[in-house]
């Protein structure tokens, strides 16, 4: 994960997140640090989006909690995971990549019938 962002909103949390590249990448975990350990906030794996990128890729997750410290997992697609964290409640991670696609020139070529 390059970037990672949460903010507050109501009585849930809205989490942002870019990853740069992703390999072999099946999806992602949230979960909230609790007096009681880890606490998994999504219910389901949360899907990758590209499995295999060199491209910036944006993701996005709201969860009910009252948290204020958080972690993210990669789930690779063998099952091996990587943890990243703790990220505090509003403060933002790592530096967020525009995926705005630059306009790119089109060159029309004439048609031609013999």
């Amino acid at each position: 994960v390059g970037y990672f962002h949460s903010a507050a909103s109501g009585d849930a949390v809205d989490f942002y997140w870019q990853t740069a590249t992703e390999t072999s990448n099946a999806g992602f975990n949230l979960y909230a640090a609790s007096d009681e350990g880890m606490v998994k906030l999504n219910d389901s794996l949360i899907q990758s989006k590209v499995i295999d990128s060199v491209e910036p890729t944006d993701y996005s997750y709201s969860a009910a909690t009252s948290a204020t410290s958080f972690y993210i997992e990669d789930v690779s697609i063998d099952g091996k995971t990587d943890q990243a964290g703790p990220f505090a409640l509003g403060e933002e991670y790592g530096v967020y990549t525009s995926t705005a696609t630059e306009l790119t020139p089109v060159m029309y070529m004439p048609f031609v019938i013999r």
